[in-house]
């Protein structure tokens, strides 16, 4: 196949035909076989990559991202030296999500400033913010005060606080629960309904994810 010059840089012009070193056959060039791999842990992405063929004529490689397939942003560069010359598996950890979405990836092999055809892969996220670690409930004279601890993590839309009042403490349930806050606040009081101060509370909080 055919090299065509590119800017790697967005905004750039596409201009001419050049044929970079490598193993050719006549003006045609084996492009670097790249075998990109996705992976899903906690609240980053792995992105690791194979280059399977034709790495000697690579100077560095490019890590773009994209939510629609469109409009792609640069997330590293990985520049070609002494030290990794060698290798054909990179890996990278993308922090740079802030929601549960699905995020197409681009990996181009450049050869100074030439890209090749990218490796192209996507990855629907699935993973949700954990809900807070622990609940504390201090009971008052007319109310109760809540304190939770508030995840400290990007994804986090807000939470929401559900609460129950039975007669009997074995009739507590979630699916009874009503809300009565959403927010992003680490503490809140409850007061209490005057048709439920005899009966049994508990609470339940709960992290929500930004989509």
């Amino acid at each position: 196949m055919g090299i065509s010059y590119m800017n790697p840089y967005p905004g750039g012009n596409n201009s001419g035909v050049v044929n970079p070193p490598g193993d050719y056959d006549g003006d045609i060039i084996k492009e670097p076989e790249i075998n990109l791999i996705l992976k899903e842990i906690n609240d980053y992405v792995e992105v690791s990559f194979y280059v399977l063929k034709n790495k000697n004529i690579i100077t560095e490689y490019e890590v773009w991202s994209s939510y629609d397939n469109i409009d792609y942003k640069l997330l590293r560069i990985i520049p070609i030296v002494n030290y990794n010359k060698n290798k054909t598996y990179f890996t990278i950890k993308d922090r740079s999500y802030d929601r549960k979405t699905t995020i197409y990836y681009k990996i181009y092999a450049v050869n100074k400033g030439q890209r090749y055809t990218p490796a192209i892969n996507f990855i629907k996220l699935e993973n949700e913010v954990p809900d807070p670690d622990y609940i504390s409930i201090e009971p008052m004279t007319e109310m109760f005060n809540i304190k939770y601890g508030l995840p400290d993590d990007r994804r986090l839309s807000h939470v929401e606080v559900y609460q129950h009042a039975a007669l009997l403490k074995e009739d507590l349930n979630f699916d009874n629960a009503r809300l009565i806050y959403k927010g992003k606040d680490s503490n809140i009081l409850y007061t209490i309904r005057d048709n439920e101060k005899d009966y049994f509370h508990q609470f339940w909080v709960k992290s929500i994810t930004r989509t």
